[in-house]
């Protein structure tokens, strides 16, 4: 009787394989319908973060034009994935101090093609330049991709500086 109990206690000491197994094929169900909702939330947060620089960089422009008595603006480059902003440093704005920079990596892109945004004194009234340095009253919009899934487009408001995605 006590060899019994004793073989009965070794017995049931851990797990069996079979459980084992279950508990990995549960693991790998519960990834499988979590998993692609987690990329897609992340992901999006990617083009959401890209597109508040955007937006904070063209704020910034705005308020700088209204609160100083200088040309500002914004260099958008759809090759390099990178917006500039600069200072210009004479009424033609020949020449630029370029104060900040960011690039964007990976995923996101811009789809847009490069422009540039000058921010006026006093009002802060933006006037728009294609990539050739020509004045443009067509460009409007900038385009932010997210591997061709996800687009988000900031929209430019000229004489009220407003932005609106």
């Amino acid at each position: 009787m006590k060899n019994f109990i004793k073989k009965e206690k070794q017995k049931n000491k851990g797990f069996s394989l079979i459980e084992l197994l279950i508990v990995i094929v549960l693991i790998g169900i519960f990834s499988s319908m979590i998993g692609p909702g987690w990329i897609d939330f992340y992901r999006k947060k990617n083009l959401n973060y890209s597109v508040q620089i955007v937006k904070t960089t063209l704020a910034e422009g705005f308020s700088s034009a209204r609160s100083q008595p200088k040309t500002f603006g914004i260099e958008v480059y759809k090759n390099t994935n990178e917006i500039k902003f600069f200072e210009c440093t004479n009424y033609a704005c020949s020449s630029k101090i370029y104060a900040d920079s960011e690039k964007f990596s990976g995923i996101v892109t811009i789809t847009s093609d490069d422009l540039e945004i000058r921010f006026k004194p006093p009002h802060g009234e933006m006037t728009f330049f294609d990539k050739n340095g020509q004045l443009s009253e067509s460009i409007k919009s900038i385009t932010i991709d997210l591997e061709n899934k996800y687009k988000k487009t900031i929209t430019l408001y000229k004489n009220s500086g407003l932005i609106e995605d």
